[in-house]
């Protein structure tokens, strides 16, 4: 065994050191092998070395490297991270697990880890075998040093090959070659890193900040390439508890300035043999700081290079007699990574390229296509990811758009449009309060809404698709317009239009059917006196985003799309309360048929208007203005040809009297959905300040956490539906049964949307970037976002329950003082001061979120219930 000797570690770095076994390789022996196999099996690390043949061949007996070769491979990378200017980097930048990657961009280990790990990396693929051709984009500093790189390459394969005919003969594979035959036509890839040295009044903390993070490498075996006195690297050893750092020289080792190559196990040849050859966990920390204003003397750099077998190698057991014995010990046991391959017979053997995809989802998120099992197809990834970024941007928009307003609708959109029968057909709602009967209720309301959701806000999701194939210019043009219109108009006529949802569900419960008309007719009219002020708003955009962007183009076709969009506000506005003629009722269905159509319509027009008609960007804003326009025209003539027409009332002067019990419910509503909304926003905007790719990571995280808000936020707007129908109806007992079913669904869906956000955390950036900086810092913060996804659905169900009964005023003031005077004070401060990043600026929301909860439940347990019936009896009762 190794001696692990006390030493003085620096701070954050272990205490103890490990003499790993040191192998000279030169030879080819059984004897040899066996003991490297030992070693594996025991640390899964040791060093090599040989005796190298002068000159620029080497020796042909394995080890075909010298120190003048690896000194020239270390200059090109120290040349290129230190000196080559940062727009080199970045037109290298990382794709595919390959090219650059920034400083704290990766994070191996985010659970103990906050910053990310302090290095910088460029990824590397051995040239094609058959064109000879590089396999990604090729940095200035390396094209000119392409003729050594590629040397490089070839001597390290060289070096593998040995390793793995000597690993071959301590398994006791007959067939020598058998594991290099397996790795013949898999490329290997090279892996150069920097770890910057730290000054002396550096504000790291060694128990949060790391160079990388504790890990272990996918494929088979690993060489690392050190440079003299620059340590750092420490393993786990079998204890599981223990760090123990690796010396850069062996004891007593002939060369101070040459350090052995390290060799160690990946979790591909763990799982290869049952676990027999330990992949161990290991991690690089930080060394001392010193105060130096040349520090290049405490940088550190290495370069690792990956071997891995060809992905079509089935992952059947090596033919030894160790991984046999092995596989019985272990007999319906689970060993290695995956699994191991002890019980292939009953199951089906992975190949090396399903493993290393395993692996990489662990940790990155699935950048490779993968079979589907239960279909036996494959579908191309572009399409899978363009399909679910594509349906996911529709929920929240590019500006995470969110409809916390109730714009609650609807049902499947393959349903015929004359299914109007009402879930309450009735005027008065049955008294029993039978959990079952509302958990049907709710859930058919709730699967409804999130339908109806994506297809309305695909309206502008497909000007920003359609028109960004135009130009940048154009595309950052509409995305600031579709923010412009949703923060100073759409979300304002949602916030007043929730009260309708108190209302008109209300009035339904007591029987008064034609109220729920007044009441919609009532809102449309304060609707377009408030578009009266928007437009001119909106007319004057140019002027005014002018003086706020710096690009005065992009200022002025943002200006001229919300001036064309004026022309949708009175549509806009009518949809958004019509609607609530038919979901008071419980009708859902044409809703859903109604906006299919009209999302549909959209994206035709559109394209027609921007590409073929070639009107260009404004053939966007005419195309979206006229499908808001053709909405409520469509639901009027459904009402009118419908059953949904009973609650139609004529117009008359009545709808300019009492308009002060919907102001009442108006208001407060608004503050509750503009809270929020602009909260947000701010928030992605705040991103901006710390870098673009936080500016996209943050981006990435309000489209997905809006996306999955969806679901309790349908549950919300189901229970206000349901609860104000009971409670206009009087029936207290029925309203709180269905308060309860439904704050145990919400509870359930929060919940499931957490543990899916925090399993597929490293999946889940994938689907819209591939720049690896970006899925790192999302990867990074979606555990947070995780934990708000269930005070963020509770505090959705609690909004809705006080919708139902009519209590906005709470939930408003509550939104409002919890946002601005916890939320954004304290996102700021954290993101900014205690330098938490994007973490911190989740930390205020989810605080902000768990007080809407706390307050806002606090008052639901403690509410009135019968003075809620009162009071919409008495609104009820003024017509």
């Amino acid at each position: 065994m190794p001696p692990v000797t006390v030493s003085n570690g620096a701070d954050g770095a272990s205490e103890e050191s490990i003499d790993l076994p040191l192998f000279d390789i030169s030879q080819e022996t059984p004897e040899l092998g066996k003991a490297i196999v030992k070693s594996a099996a025991k640390w899964g690390f040791l060093w090599i070395a040989g005796s190298p043949a002068s000159g620029n061949g080497g020796d042909s007996d394995g080890y075909d490297l010298d120190e003048e070769t690896v000194d020239h491979i270390f200059g090109i990378s120290r040349s290129f991270f230190k000196d080559a200017p940062v727009s080199e980097k970045e037109e290298c930048g990382i794709k595919n697990n390959r090219g650059f990657v920034g400083m704290h961009v990766e994070n191996l280990d985010p659970t103990k880890h906050q910053r990310g790990d302090f290095k910088q990396a460029f990824n590397l693929a051995e040239p094609d075998a058959t064109t000879g051709q590089w396999q990604q984009p090729i940095p200035t500093t390396f094209k000119k040093n392409d003729a050594a790189l590629r040397d490089f390459h070839v001597r390290c394969r060289r070096i593998a090959t040995r390793i793995l005919r000597l690993i071959a003969l301590g398994l006791s594979i007959e067939d020598v070659d058998w594991l290099v035959r397996s790795h013949e036509n898999s490329p290997q890839s090279s892996r150069f890193l920097y770890y910057p040295s730290l000054p002396s009044d550096s504000d790291y903390d060694p128990e949060a900040d790391i160079r990388a993070g504790a890990h272990s490498d996918y494929g088979s075996i690993t060489l690392l390439f050190t440079r003299p006195d620059q340590p750092g690297l420490e393993i786990l050893t079998p204890d599981g508890k223990t760090w123990a750092s690796v010396p850069v020289f062996p004891e007593n080792y002939h060369s101070k300035t040459f350090p052995p190559i390290v060799v160690n196990i990946g979790d591909l040849l763990s799982y290869w043999t049952n676990g027999l050859l330990r992949s161990t966990v290991h991690r690089v920390v930080l060394t001392a700081p010193v105060n130096n204003d040349d520090k290049s003397d405490t940088d550190r750099f290495s370069i690792a290079i990956f071997v891995q077998p060809a992905d079509d190698t089935v992952l059947t057991p090596i033919p030894s007699p160790l991984v046999e014995e092995r596989a019985a010990s272990f007999k319906g046991k689970v060993v290695g990574h995956g699994g191991g391959v002890a019980d292939s017979k009953a199951l089906s053997a992975l190949t090396a390229g399903q493993h290393l995809s395993a692996r990489l989802r662990a940790t990155y998120g699935s950048v490779y296509t993968e079979e589907s099992e239960s279909l036996g197809v494959q579908l191309p990834d572009h399409l899978v990811k363009f399909t679910i970024k594509f349906l996911a941007a529709m929920v929240v928009g590019p500006s995470s758009q969110s409809n916390a307003g109730g714009d609650d609708n609807n049902h499947g959109v393959l349903e015929a449009l004359s299914d109007t029968t009402p879930l309450l057909g009735n005027t008065k709602v049955a008294e029993k309060p039978v959990w079952k009967e509302e958990f049907k209720i709710l859930t058919r309301y709730s699967s409804s809404l999130v339908i109806a959701n994506i297809l309305q806000f695909s309206l502008n999701l497909t000007s920003i698709i359609v028109v960004g194939g135009r130009g940048k210019i154009e595309l950052g043009a509409v995305s600031v317009a579709s923010m412009t219109a949703n923060i100073t108009g759409f979300v304002v006529f949602q916030g007043l239009a929730t009260s309708l949802d108190t209302l008109c569900a209300q009035a339904w419960g007591s029987g008064n059917k034609m109220l729920v008309g007044l009441h919609v007719q009532r809102m449309v009219l304060l609707l377009w006196c408030i578009g009266v002020p928007i437009a001119v708003l909106w007319y004057n955009s140019p002027r005014l985003l002018g003086r706020l962007l710096p690009d005065a183009q992009t200022a002025a076709l943002a200006g001229l799309y919300l001036r064309v969009l004026i022309c949708g506000i009175p549509g806009f506005a009518a949809f958004e309360a019509g609607k609530r003629l038919l979901t008071a009722q419980g009708i859902f269905l044409p809703i859903t048929g109604i906006l299919f159509i009209g999302a549909s319509v959209n994206v035709l027009a559109s394209w027609l208007f921007v590409w073929v008609f070639d009107w260009g960007f404004i053939g966007a804003p005419i195309a979206v203005a006229g499908t808001q326009t053709l909405l409520p025209l469509s639901l009027i003539t459904y009402v009118m040809l419908s059953r949904g027409r009973k609650c139609w009332s004529k117009i008359s002067s009545a709808i300019l009297q009492n308009w002060d019990s919907m102001l009442r419910l108006a208001l407060p509503g608004l503050l509750m959905v503009e809270a929020e909304y602009l909260a947000f926003e701010i928030l992605v905007l705040a991103a901006a300040y710390l870098s673009p790719a936080h500016l996209a990571a943050q981006t990435i995280l309000a489209t997905l956490n809006g996306t999955l808000w969806q679901i309790p936020f349908s549950i919300s707007i189901a229970a206000s539906t349901r609860v104000a129908q009971c409670i206009g109806g009087g029936h207290t007992n029925t309203a709180k049964t269905s308060a309860l079913v439904a704050f145990v669904g919400t509870f359930i869906v929060a919940t499931t949307n957490a543990t899916l956000f925090f399993s597929l955390r490293n999946y889940l950036p994938h689907i819209f970037t591939n720049d690896f900086e970006v899925i790192a810092l999302v990867a990074h913060t979606l555990p947070l976002v995780a934990v708000m996804q269930i005070f963020d659905g509770l505090a959705a169900y609690c909004n809705g329950a006080l919708r139902g009964i009519g209590r906005q005023a709470i939930g408003g003031w509550v939104n409002l003082g919890c946002y601005y005077t916890v939320a954004m004070p304290l996102s700021l401060w954290t993101a900014f001061h205690l330098h938490w990043d994007l973490n911190g600026l989740s930390t205020g929301v989810t605080m902000a979120l768990i007080m809407v909860m706390g307050i806002e439940g606090v008052a639901l347990t403690n509410l009135n219930w019968q003075k809620s019936v009162d009071d919409a009896e008495q609104r009820n009762s003024v017509i």
